[in-house]
């Protein structure tokens, strides 16, 4: 089914469009390195070996459950969430012990997770992560709110989309909520017996601010550049190749003429139009702009349907990408032009097909900068809402009622 599979393993960088696979829970635990790192960790924490299971080891195994093989950014290789927050945890954790050598264990607590934690709501603002079965099939998309990635059934591999549009709000908002979940209820209460060190928490996740009293020196000193937390991660196979060529490289046209601003959008020439649901980019437009630009290799049709199955589009669509068809103004002659002119036939050739993206953040601008595009109508037809599946109970309660 795969063409080419490429062995992966540290200082090695994602390239759009590969496959990463999902690693099963604890894995981290196998890492070699781990034990050493959690030995380090253990003598400085000053805790009774039960308590230092609960609070620390069990922690981060659920952190590396979470975060997987993630780059920060794609400036970054691979495991570098992980492994920058696994350096910064300890880095604070040492420089306020060697400052406060009579601290207690609590406040020790506080500055390592809060390390560890610190911006993890950066997931949420820098990737889209689509979710594919073992036959490439999509899943969806992540949503890290609602629970790691390995917990979606028959998940098998990972596809990082960068975020177009890099927005501090999902940061900021996901890093309290994700930081509380992975900690774990035991952790969470004991810092929050405290509220001083629970502020103090807070502080720290979000990467210092005026809450930050105590620790703030801490934060100000940087690692000692010569110290390097080296690991030998696993090495990854990551599926390559399987049938998106003109589609990948329709979408790092599409990203790399936005962030120049070299495409215009809401106009009849570029086919690319904000709507009332996201984005519709349409065909042949955008993509003809594309295959026109590319060479006589790539051609428009060819770069729409690949980059479709790029997002993982089948043909029901999903909640965030789907094949579309809406009406345009243009070329609908009016009721005095033409004898024999059926409206039907003048609306069948307004009719613009192409994808709707529901993510305005493609774009790197707001709905609000761009305005909705006039060249473009409603929908052919509106697809249902997706509802939550109720309770039998609630089923039949709801029944009642007609």
């Amino acid at each position: 089914m795969f063409k080419k599979a490429t062995e992966l393993s540290q200082r090695v960088y994602y390239h759009t469009g590969e496959l990463l696979p999902i690693l099963s829970p604890g894995w981290l635990e196998q890492v070699p390195q781990f034990s050493a790192y959690i030995e380090e960790v253990a003598i400085l924490a000053d805790l009774p070996d039960a308590h230092f299971t609960a609070l620390y080891t069990q922690f981060l195994v659920r952190f590396g459950d979470y975060v997987q093989s993630l780059p920060r950014t794609l400036e970054e290789p691979l495991w570098s969430m992980l492994s920058t927050a696994l350096s910064r945890g300890l880095h604070y954790l040492q420089t306020w012990v060697a400052h406060s050598p009579e601290s207690d264990s609590r406040e020790r607590y506080v500055l390592f997770t809060g390390g560890v934690l610190q911006r993890i709501g950066r997931l949420l603002a820098t990737w889209r992560i689509n979710v594919r079965d073992r036959e490439q099939e999509s899943l969806g998309y992540w949503q890290p709110l609602l629970g790691p990635v390995y917990a979606i059934e028959h998940a098998f591999h990972i596809l990082l989309f960068p975020y177009g549009w890099p927005t501090t709000w999902g940061e900021e908002a996901g890093t309290v909520w994700l930081a509380r979940s992975l900690l774990g209820d035991m952790g969470f209460q004991w810092i929050a017996e405290d509220a001083h060190l629970l502020m103090e928490w807070i502080g720290l996740l979000h990467g210092g601010s005026h809450e930050l009293q105590r620790f703030t020196q801490v934060i100000q000193q940087q690692p000692d550049p010569a110290w390097q937390f080296e690991v030998e991660w696993p090495r990854l196979v990551v599926e390559a190749e399987w049938g998106i060529e003109q589609g990948l490289a329709f979408y790092l046209w599409l990203m790399d003429r936005l962030d120049k601003e070299n495409l215009l959008i809401n106009t009849e020439a570029s086919g690319i139009h904000v709507v009332p649901e996201g984005i519709f980019l349409e065909k042949p437009g955008v993509f003809k702009l594309f295959s026109d630009s590319a060479g006589p290799e790539f051609h428009n049709t060819t770069a729409f349907l690949q980059f479709a199955r790029l997002l993982g589009i089948s043909l029901a669509g999903s909640p965030h990408f789907q094949f579309e068809k809406r009406y345009s103004s243009v070329g609908i002659r009016s009721a005095g032009e033409g004898v024999f002119a059926s409206p039907l036939g003048a609306y069948q050739r307004a009719i613009r097909e192409g994808i709707l993206m529901r993510d305005i953040g493609w774009l790197k601008r707001t709905a609000s900068q761009l305005g909705l595009s006039p060249h473009v109508g409603p929908a052919q037809s509106r697809s249902p809402a997706v509802l939550p599946v109720l309770a039998q109970s609630a089923r039949r309660l709801g029944n009642s009622h007609k």
